[in-house]
């Protein structure tokens, strides 16, 4: 089945997507410049309390009117970074990012599950403006970083003005914009007379479905973002010296290798009306080699070059990109109608339990790597 021409809704979609996530991409972009040598640790509070809430906001976010999660998304998304660009403080960085995690969960949730109430193709529309955001986060950083001179804070306060589109897309782009608490569908309504049956049968249905939806898709997004987080933040750091004997200063490759892993995820998620995988569970798999291949290469020095390291990320960030649209189309279109924008929602809890256990694990796999690099 061909998918229909760009409409005003694919674009809404779209610019939600890379208006949301924008905000992450450049905490993970500056990561080693908002405390150096500790990207691992920025990735922990960037994630870790976003998968802790994700699991509640999963459960919770539907009673609340989408109208009012996202003016919170956007407000509060201009506050964290601001918190980050103008406070010397690490602990107070911290907890703008922790709170950053937590705002970026329920945006991710609100608009994954608002796509259940448009055309199956705007998840296509959101998966590749979620994409775009890395190119647009980590480029914008670059440019304003090492074209125009703009110190990580002055860059970040630059950027603090964009979550703010949010709202403006969502009330004037977006066509009907939902601003009402979840409705149940009609075959709801006539299966059950009251709205306690209604819930009830509800509740049971996801209960029964949910062990389809964690391991067709939760597990598979959870590994292949394992993987993939644990390379960028645990190995991509320490990748500045190769087999030809040339040297990169770590902050200049590391800003580099993340623009081309960007890059990667933008056409990766992008290519739904191209090209749709349904064995999933093959692409985590082939991410799990590349963490291998990466973290033994950086150790013994076996990259042959820079170059190689480069291709190797680009094809490290096709995997997760096609990961994620694969996955998130195959709920949107597979799963029953009445169930689809819970799944939608809590589908997201896969990827940010990937990304949590990858923060932890990069903040031992940097150091050990480092470490060994020395004694050897």
């Amino acid at each position: 089945m061909g998918f229909p021409l760009p409409s005003r809704d694919h674009a809404a979609f779209w610019g939600l997507g890379l208006v949301n996530n924008f905000t992450f991409c450049v905490f993970i972009t500056a990561a080693e410049e908002i405390i150096k040598g500790y990207a691992g640790l920025i990735l922990l509070c960037t994630v870790v309390p976003g998968f802790l809430s994700r699991l509640v906001l999963s459960l919770y976010a539907e009673r609340v009117p989408y109208a009012l999660r996202i003016a919170v998304v956007s407000v509060s998304s201009c506050f964290c970074i601001l918190v980050v660009a103008l406070s010397s403080s690490v602990p107070v960085q911290m907890l703008a990012l922790a709170l950053q995690a937590t705002i970026g969960a329920l945006g991710e949730i609100s608009f994954l599950a608002l796509t259940s109430r448009f055309s199956d193709s705007v998840v296509g529309a959101w998966a590749s403006g979620t994409g775009a955001s890395g190119i647009a986060g980590a480029g914008i950083y670059v440019l304003l970083r090492e074209v125009f001179g703009l110190s990580s804070s002055q860059t970040l306060i630059s950027c603090s003005w964009i979550p703010l589109v949010l709202i403006v897309i969502y009330q004037g782009v977006l066509v009907n914009s939902p601003s009402f608490e979840r409705i149940p569908s009609e075959d709801e309504v006539e299966t059950a007379q009251t709205a306690v049956e209604i819930e009830e049968k509800i509740s049971t249905t996801k209960k029964e479905f949910f062990p389809t939806l964690l391991k067709t898709y939760m597990i598979p997004l959870a590994v292949v973002y394992f993987a993939e987080y644990t390379i960028n933040e645990g190995v991509l750091g320490t990748l500045t010296t190769f087999k030809n004997n040339k040297e990169y200063e770590v902050e200049r490759i590391y800003t580099q290798l993340q623009f081309t892993y960007q890059i990667a995820v933008f056409f990766a998620r992008s290519s739904i009306c191209v090209v749709k995988i349904h064995a999933i569970w093959v692409l985590p798999i082939l991410q799990l080699l590349n963490l291998v291949v990466l973290a033994f290469g950086s150790m013994f020095m076996l990259v042959p070059s820079a170059a190689v390291a480069f291709l190797i990320v680009f094809w490290e960030g096709l995997l997760g990109g096609l990961t994620y649209v694969n996955a998130f189309y195959r709920i949107k279109t597979e799963t029953p109608a009445h169930l689809k924008e819970w799944a939608l929602g809590t589908a997201t809890v896969g990827d940010a339990a990937g990304i949590s256990l990858a923060a932890i694990v990069s903040i031992w796999l940097e150091s050990a790597i480092v470490n060994f690099q020395k004694s050897s």
